[in-house]
C-alpha cells in the first residue's frame, strides 16, 4: 500500500507552482523588451520618396497610410497628411519625419 504513495512522484506539488510578484513583473517585462523593433534605417532614397508622396498628398489632399515607429514598436495611420514646422499631423497624430517607416497612397 505504501508503494502507490511513492510511486507518485512529484504530482503533490506539480499544480501548485508559485512565484513571487516581482519574478513575474521582470518576466513581463523581459518579454516585452524582446518583442520591440529597433529604429527604422531609411536611405535617402526613401526619405525623397517619402517626401515627394507627402507634399502631394497634402496639396492634393489624397490619404496615405504611413507606418512609424514609436518606442520600439510600429504602428499605422491612415488619413490626409498635414506638413506644419517640421511635424506630420494625421488623423490627431503628430509624427517627427524620423519615425516613418513606410509611407504608401491609400
Amino acid at each position: 500500500m505504501n508503494d502507490r504513495y511513492l510511486k507518485r512522484g512529484n504530482l503533490m506539488w506539480e499544480g501548485s507552482r508559485m512565484m513571487l510578484h516581482e519574478h513575474t513583473a521582470a518576466l513581463k517585462k523581459r518579454a516585452e523588451l524582446q518583442k520591440r523593433t529597433p529604429p527604422p534605417a531609411l536611405t535617402s532614397e526613401d526619405w525623397e520618396l517619402f517626401g515627394e508622396r507627402l507634399h502631394a498628398a497634402s496639396e492634393h489632399e489624397f490619404e496615405l497610410e504611413l507606418l512609424y515607429w514609436q518606442d520600439g514598436s510600429v504602428f499605422s495611420v491612415t488619413g490626409v497628411p498635414v506638413l506644419k514646422a517640421g511635424y506630420i499631423y494625421i488623423e490627431e497624430t503628430r509624427l517627427v519625419p524620423e519615425q516613418l517607416i513606410r509611407a504608401a497612397y491609400a
